[in-house]
């Protein structure tokens, strides 16, 4: 039980200290494929709490292989208290339509 503890204490004190440099590789990388990404959920609620992770959203153009930009986001961030989820543009404004608070990364 102390490892696992111990495991998540690594994983926030890295989120906390690379959490601006990992949303601005995943605003990069949605960009090469020319698309966008945004943060929603609980941290752009103001709402987080220790145990709450990052979700961020990159939105691309129809016909571009989400799991191709999903792999290569978790080259890019490896600490899985970042939650990247890809969507197509018609799928993404589907769910920006459900959520309330979204923010694009800049």
């Amino acid at each position: 039980m102390y490892r696992y503890i111990e495991h998540l204490r690594k994983l926030r004190k890295d989120l906390e200290e690379n959490l601006e440099n990992y949303l601005k590789s995943l605003r990069d990388l949605a960009r090469r494929y020319g698309g966008r990404a945004y943060v929603f959920g609980s941290y752009v609620r103001e709402e987080r709490i220790g145990a709450s992770d990052v979700d961020v959203l990159i939105e691309v153009p129809d016909g571009v292989d989400r799991l191709e930009v999903l792999h290569e986001a978790r080259k890019l961030v490896p600490n899985r208290k970042v939650e990247v989820h890809v969507l197509n543009e018609s799928d993404a404004q589907l769910f920006k339509n459900m959520i309330k608070y979204y923010r694009e990364v800049e």
